[in-house]
């Protein structure tokens, strides 16, 4: 593992654990049995850390191969996949507002990521009204709301609730099926029943 590697997975624990305002690039170089110099010759800045941080973590989105062509046990699975995403960067998601206004670099990234998720919920529902799951739209803009809801609920659910990791996941994971259920046809909702119930 490269060095630079070794300090981005140590700052990312840190930040985790501790929130990224209070760690220091001391704590990050005594936490990687490192020097400060040796940290700042990788990154100068705090803030060369949390853009490389953020580079790593789209990589890491990207290389979780997310399909379009699932069934709802295959959504349900892909939504599972961006919880545990979320807790890797557990940090980040906690602080997108304040990382924003902080680094606005960072919204340039926030809003390409989030109408990439877009695009890629929808096509599932476009999928999923094509396989008779979903029940036909009248028109586009509602399949794109529902797309961009359940987007927008899964990057800001972290800051909203202060429950332990588990209920997160669950209660996350029932908001987004309390309002999927309603869209589903009645082959659905046998779907659904055989996975949930």
């Amino acid at each position: 593992m490269t060095t630079k590697k070794v300090i981005l997975d140590k700052a990312i624990e840190l930040f985790n654990k501790n929130g990224y305002a209070t760690v220091s690039m001391r704590d990050i170089a005594d936490a990687t049995n490192k020097s400060v110099g040796n940290i700042t010759y990788h990154y100068k800045k705090k803030s060369d850390l949390i853009f490389a941080i953020v580079e790593l973590q789209y990589e890491d989105l990207q290389s979780l191969d997310l399909k379009t062509d699932v069934d709802i046990e295959g959504l349900n699975e892909q939504l599972k996949m961006m919880l545990d995403f979320q807790k890797k960067y557990y940090f980040y998601f906690s602080n997108m507002i304040e990382l924003r206004k902080t680094y606005h670099e960072i919204l340039e990234f926030q809003l390409k990521v989030r109408e990439e998720l877009t695009l890629h919920f929808l096509r599932i529902i476009e999928n999923f009204e094509k396989k008779e799951i979903f029940r036909a739209s009248p028109n586009k803009e509602l399949q794109a709301c529902l797309a961009k809801g359940i987007v927008l609920l899964m990057m800001s659910w972290v800051q909203q609730t202060s429950l332990g990791e588990t209920e997160q996941h669950e209660g996350l994971l029932n908001i987004i099926w309390s309002i999927l259920y309603f869209n589903l046809t009645e082959k659905g909702v046998g779907l659904y029943n055989q996975i949930f119930l």
